[in-house]
């Protein structure tokens, strides 16, 4: 594990202390689970993204298969 240099305002750190207090954690421990927590976060909002622009792009599809079969309906 490699220490890194973070550097927070005040008013976070006071936060920070009080929830590893509370939860009788170090800072470090607790800043780790935040930042795991952060990551699994935007992870999950990535695969939202992309699953949100997959359903657009099947609307689309659908939408021309529609007026590609009113099309064929009207040559008829």
């Amino acid at each position: 594990m490699e220490k890194i240099l973070v550097t927070i305002p005040d008013d976070l750190l006071v936060k920070l202390n009080s929830i590893a207090e509370n939860q009788k954690k170090n800072r470090s421990r607790v800043v780790r689970e935040a930042v795991a927590y952060y990551i699994k976060k935007e992870k999950q909002l990535e695969q939202e993204r992309l699953m949100a622009e997959g359903y657009r792009e099947m609307s689309r599809e659908n939408e021309r298969d529609a007026e590609a079969y009113l099309d064929a309906l009207n040559d008829l």
